[in-house]
């Protein structure tokens, strides 16, 4: 009788895990979760600069479609140096905002999210852009478009995007 009471304790140990074992699994599983989330927050910042990307080229698209070739529209509501592009109501830009949200438009040199800004073609500080001197600038997180590391683009009437903003 002895010999079967140890093999039931020695059958049940052998039926669980240790307060170690799963201790060591919880750290695992959490080691991939951070990896994973950290890799999520780069595809966001990628999403977010591809996003950018495309609205400077489809504000340049307005830009041009607005244009009569002849002589030059001066934009309605943005005319201030260093203005938010979605304040333009001739052409309207009022969609075209920051996909993180900031609100305080992009100067020439600046590190971090930036709603877009316009200004005319020889300084974004500068006013009265109109649809054949403008320059939109905006600011990207990660190495994109002609970036190799994060920084400031722009676009000028040329339909160029290109590193930096004057």
């Amino acid at each position: 009788m002895g010999g079967t009471r140890t093999s039931r304790a020695a059958s049940s140990r052998a039926a669980g895990f240790t307060l170690i074992e799963l201790l060591v699994v919880i750290a695992i599983i959490g080691l991939l979760a951070s990896i994973i989330l950290a890799s999520l927050n780069s595809a966001r910042a990628k999403g977010r600069d591809a996003r950018r990307l495309a609205d400077l080229k489809e504000i340049a698209n307005v830009m041009a479609l607005t244009d009569n070739g002849a002589s030059p529209v001066t934009l309605v509501g943005c005319t201030a140096a260093d203005s938010n592009v979605s304040k333009c109501t001739t052409p309207n830009l009022s969609a075209y905002k920051d996909p993180s949200g900031a609100t305080a438009a992009c100067g020439t040199s600046n590190t971090s999210s930036c709603d877009y800004a316009i200004g005319s073609q020889s300084s974004v500080m500068a006013g009265n852009p109109t649809t054949q001197n403008f320059e939109v600038c905006a600011y990207l997180e990660t190495a994109s478009g002609p970036l190799t590391s994060p920084g400031m683009v722009s676009i000028t009437s040329n339909g160029t995007v290109v590193a930096g903003c004057n």
